[in-house]
Protein backbone atom coordinates (compact mmCIF):
# COMPACT_ATOMS: atom_id res chain seq x y z
CA UNK A 1 0.00 0.00 0.00
CA UNK A 2 1.80 3.56 -1.16
CA UNK A 3 0.81 6.32 1.18
CA UNK A 4 0.51 9.50 -0.17
CA UNK A 5 -0.10 13.24 0.77
CA UNK A 6 -3.86 13.76 -0.73
CA UNK A 7 -3.98 17.12 -2.01
CA UNK A 8 -5.55 19.14 -4.94
CA UNK A 9 -4.40 18.90 -8.18
CA UNK A 10 -3.70 22.95 -8.62
CA UNK A 11 -2.00 23.20 -4.91
CA UNK A 12 1.50 21.98 -6.02
CA UNK A 13 1.45 24.94 -9.02
CA UNK A 14 0.25 27.14 -6.76
CA UNK A 15 3.10 26.44 -4.18
CA UNK A 16 5.74 26.48 -6.57
CA UNK A 17 4.27 29.94 -8.40
CA UNK A 18 4.08 31.63 -5.07
CA UNK A 19 7.43 30.18 -3.82
CA UNK A 20 8.47 31.84 -7.27
CA UNK A 21 7.63 35.18 -6.90
CA UNK A 22 8.61 35.31 -3.51
CA UNK A 23 12.07 34.22 -4.25
CA UNK A 24 12.38 36.72 -7.39
CA UNK A 25 11.64 39.48 -4.90
CA UNK A 26 13.80 38.85 -2.49
CA UNK A 27 16.69 38.87 -5.27
CA UNK A 28 15.55 41.82 -6.77
CA UNK A 29 15.93 43.42 -3.16
CA UNK A 30 19.31 41.67 -2.55
CA UNK A 31 20.73 42.62 -6.49
CA UNK A 32 19.45 46.49 -5.49
CA UNK A 33 21.04 46.51 -2.20
CA UNK A 34 24.14 45.08 -3.55
CA UNK A 35 24.49 47.24 -5.91
CA UNK A 36 24.00 50.40 -4.07
CA UNK A 37 26.40 49.25 -1.26
CA UNK A 38 29.71 50.86 -0.95
CA UNK A 39 31.91 48.87 1.26
CA UNK A 40 33.59 45.81 0.02
CA UNK A 41 32.09 44.00 3.64
CA UNK A 42 28.35 45.19 2.26
CA UNK A 43 29.17 44.10 -1.56
CA UNK A 44 30.84 40.62 0.71
CA UNK A 45 27.65 40.18 2.42
CA UNK A 46 25.04 40.60 -0.29
CA UNK A 47 26.77 38.49 -2.39
CA UNK A 48 26.70 35.54 0.37
CA UNK A 49 22.90 36.62 0.65
CA UNK A 50 23.24 36.25 -3.20
CA UNK A 51 24.64 32.29 -3.17
CA UNK A 52 22.35 31.32 0.26
CA UNK A 53 18.72 32.86 -1.77
CA UNK A 54 20.01 30.43 -4.64
CA UNK A 55 20.79 27.20 -3.39
CA UNK A 56 17.71 27.76 -0.81
CA UNK A 57 15.93 28.41 -3.65
CA UNK A 58 17.12 25.67 -5.53
CA UNK A 59 16.48 23.28 -2.60
CA UNK A 60 12.96 24.08 -2.24
CA UNK A 61 11.86 23.55 -6.20
CA UNK A 62 13.85 19.90 -5.55
CA UNK A 63 12.02 19.26 -2.99
CA UNK A 64 8.77 20.20 -4.64
CA UNK A 65 9.45 17.61 -6.96
CA UNK A 66 8.68 15.22 -4.13
CA UNK A 67 5.41 16.19 -3.76
CA UNK A 68 4.54 15.39 -7.09
CA UNK A 69 2.16 12.73 -8.71
CA UNK A 70 3.30 9.04 -6.92
CA UNK A 71 4.70 6.69 -9.02
CA UNK A 72 8.80 7.66 -8.42
CA UNK A 73 10.88 5.05 -7.50
CA UNK A 74 11.72 5.32 -3.87
CA UNK A 75 15.86 5.97 -4.79
CA UNK A 76 14.80 8.62 -6.90
CA UNK A 77 12.56 10.18 -3.98
CA UNK A 78 15.79 9.58 -1.72
CA UNK A 79 18.36 11.33 -3.90
CA UNK A 80 16.02 13.92 -4.49
CA UNK A 81 15.23 14.64 -0.87
CA UNK A 82 18.95 14.55 -0.17
CA UNK A 83 20.51 16.92 -2.59
CA UNK A 84 17.58 19.24 -1.34
CA UNK A 85 19.12 18.71 2.09
CA UNK A 86 22.79 19.27 1.09
CA UNK A 87 22.15 22.37 -0.75
CA UNK A 88 19.87 23.47 2.32
CA UNK A 89 22.96 22.96 3.96
CA UNK A 90 25.36 24.76 2.14
CA UNK A 91 22.76 27.77 1.54
CA UNK A 92 22.86 28.22 5.17
CA UNK A 93 26.51 28.21 5.64
CA UNK A 94 25.94 31.02 3.10
CA UNK A 95 23.36 32.60 4.84
CA UNK A 96 25.71 32.62 8.01
CA UNK A 97 28.82 34.38 6.30
CA UNK A 98 26.75 36.74 5.01
CA UNK A 99 25.26 37.54 8.57
CA UNK A 100 28.84 37.16 10.06
CA UNK A 101 30.69 39.52 6.97
CA UNK A 102 28.40 42.20 8.35
CA UNK A 103 30.11 42.51 11.56
CA UNK A 104 32.93 44.87 12.67
CA UNK A 105 34.52 42.99 14.42
CA UNK A 106 35.99 39.26 13.76
CA UNK A 107 34.67 36.55 15.79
Amino acid sequence: MINTMAMEEETLPIIIVGFSIMMLLSFVIVISLFIKSHTIREKKAMGYFLGFLLLFSTSVLIALTVIGPPGKPSAVTSMRLAASGILWFFSMLSFLGGVLSTRQDSI
